[in-house]
Formats: C-alpha cells, sequence, structure tokens
C-alpha cells in the first residue's frame, strides 16, 4: 500500500469543473442528536463536516473549479448555510433530496443535476484520519485489500 495526498492526483486538469457532492440529508435519528449530525463538534472548534471542507478548500485553493452540492432537507438549512459560510469564493448550490431514493446514494442521484465532467463524493459525517494530515490509503495491486 502506499499512501498518497488526497489533493495531488487531481491537479493534473486545474481548469477542469469538478461537482463535489456533500450528502447531508440523514436525520441522524440513532444518535439522538438535537442539531445535523454534520455539525456535530468533535473536538473543540471543529465540527465534523470540517474534514470535508478542507479537502474542497486545499483544492479550491490550487485553483481548481468547484462547485459544491449540499444535498440536504427542508428543516437542515443551517448545514448548506455553514459550508457556504466555510468556503468563501466557492460555488455551493443546495440540493434537497428526492426522496423516491434512499440513503447516501440517494443524495448521490439528487444532486445529478449539478453533475460535471468530474464528480466526487464525500461524506461529511465521517471520516478516516491515517497519521497526520488528511491522508487517504490507495492499494496498489489485486492482491492488497
Amino acid at each position: 500500500m502506499q499512501i498518497t495526498d488526497v489533493t495531488t492526483d487531481i491537479t493534473a486538469d486545474v481548469t477542469a469543473d469538478i461537482t463535489i457532492i456533500l450528502p447531508c440529508a440523514g436525520e441522524g435519528r440513532r444518535l439522538g442528536l438535537d442539531s445535523p449530525k454534520e455539525l456535530l463538534e468533535i473536538v473543540p472548534g471543529t465540527r465534523l463536516i470540517d474534514f470535508s471542507l478542507a479537502h474542497i478548500r486545499a483544492a479550491a485553493d490550487k485553483g481548481i473549479k468547484l462547485t459544491v452540492a449540499v444535498v440536504s432537507r427542508p428543516w437542515k438549512g443551517e448545514v448548506p448555510r455553514y459550508v457556504a459560510e466555510r468556503l468563501p469564493g466557492v460555488k455551493v448550490e443546495t440540493v434537497m433530496f428526492n426522496d423516491a431514493y434512499h440513503e447516501w446514494p440517494g443524495s448521490v442521484f439528487s444532486a445529478h443535476g449539478l453533475f460535471s465532467r468530474y464528480n466526487m463524493v464525500l461524506l461529511p459525517d465521517s471520516f478516516l484520519s491515517f497519521g497526520s494530515g488528511f491522508k487517504t490509503l490507495k492499494t496498489t495491486g489485486a492482491g492488497n485489500r
């Protein structure tokens, strides 16, 4: 396995349009929270969604033209507002979840009207950390799983 910086692989064509879909339509019933789980403060000053927003900011700072599609529900208006406030200069669109779909894949399908040449899904209610910084594991070869 090799560890690769997430932002390096997407900078080859910095003029490309990339749509980043943030599925934020979940109800969070299992957690019993009074506010959206994406806005849960997991350490002082850092909300769960901030990890996804850091990736988006890093790409935008490299000159990549982005559209962020925040898939939400009517009662979760504070999430798209939070995203827009944290990403000045980045186009942020709010898309309402289509109830004909289910779970986070339904959020992706709900945003299909904003799809561009390249599309990426970041799960803003989850994060993985491998050492320091924002890194991801990239497998090389069929034997590495």
